[in-house]
């Protein structure tokens, strides 16, 4: 746990787009060290994952598929933005907005936005998130894991 009381997910998606607001590129990074993670699963996995939800109380989540959705040198910043912001979290202590980008940095000759992720996949998964509740004189009172999905727009 972090100074701020935050815990920080494993990964985090990172795509970085030109001075004109084109996509660049996009990839997994850990957000410790900053080093690129791999996509170790499957697509196959990640549609049987996605498809496990169909049980789950509607809304489904979007189905982002992000090598057909984030496109180098097609997608726009304001597109990305627009495409990933399909999931809505539903967390109990949030306002249900666009899912949040967790970083907006200006680079050398563009801008790079981060969002947080469950894990590295081929569909955009947001994480689940430990929400954690003090007492007045800071002893942890409750706790408990709120998921994102299905968390689609209502």
């Amino acid at each position: 746990m972090a100074n701020r009381g935050e815990i920080v997910p494993a990964a985090i998606l990172r795509a970085s787009f030109d001075s004109a607001g084109l996509l660049k590129d996009w990839a997994f990074a850990d957000s410790s060290t900053g080093r690129e993670l791999p996509v170790q699963e499957s697509s196959d996995e990640a549609e049987h994952w996605f498809q496990s939800l169909s049980g789950a109380h509607a809304p489904i989540p979007p189905r982002i598929k992000l090598e057909e959705r984030l496109v180098p040198g097609r997608t726009t910043q304001s597109e990305a933005e627009s495409i990933l912001g399909q999931w809505h979290p539903d967390l109990l202590c949030s306002y249900g907005g666009l899912a949040p980008v967790l970083r907006r940095s200006q680079a050398a000759r563009g801008t790079v936005l981060e969002w947080y992720v469950d894990r590295p996949s081929p569909l955009f998964i947001p994480p689940w998130y430990l929400i954690a509740t003090f007492d007045r004189a800071g002893t942890l009172a409750v706790w408990h894991l709120q998921q994102t999905y299905p968390g689609g727009r209502k």
